[in-house]
């Protein structure tokens, strides 16, 4: 599913509570980053639920 945030600090706030490990946080990280700068916009692909 594809997971929009407002802004890049709700975003990182986000993945920092629900990457799996460190490794998964770089990987989200560095995601978002090329999401932005590819489309202008905060979001990551990802499997992970809100609930």
């Amino acid at each position: 599913m594809k997971k929009v945030f407002e802004n890049y600090n709700t975003a990182m706030s986000w993945i920092a509570l629900n990457a799996i490990t460190k490794t998964h946080l770089m990987i989200l990280r560095e995601e978002l980053t090329l999401n932005f700068r590819s489309t202008g916009s905060y979001f990551i692909h990802t499997i992970i639920s809100d609930s």
